[in-house]
């Protein structure tokens, strides 16, 4: 289960996403899954954008341990995440873009 402090940051993260010129006409929707991770889905007249999946640390702590990104922009942000070796704010130890059934970015990170 994620910390309050976990959940805090998440949701600020769907805030400051808003604002970007990218998603200015955009529908987000923020939510817990079942599988312990929580979503920030981003939707365009009903189209998927975005969805960035926040899994919980394996440690137990409660922080997050990593996120997935999926949908749009993926290779930008690869550049941008290896370029600054941070992602909204938290060290990144390691970011790859893996393919499957859809490509996303696996990143995992040290909160």
């Amino acid at each position: 289960m994620f910390s309050d402090d976990s959940y805090d940051f998440i949701n600020a993260v769907g805030r400051d996403l808003r604002d970007k010129s990218q998603y200015r006409l955009c529908q987000f929707k923020i939510y817990s899954r079942s599988n312990d991770s929580k979503a920030i889905e981003i939707t365009k007249q009903g189209h998927p954008v975005n969805l960035f999946l926040f899994y919980e640390s394996v440690d137990g702590s409660g922080k997050i341990g990593s996120i997935a990104i999926y949908g749009l922009y993926l290779n930008e942000y690869l550049k941008a995440i290896k370029q600054a070796g941070s992602i909204f704010g938290l060290k990144v130890d390691s970011v790859e873009l893996d393919a499957g059934f859809d490509d996303y970015l696996d990143i995992y990170v040290n909160y």
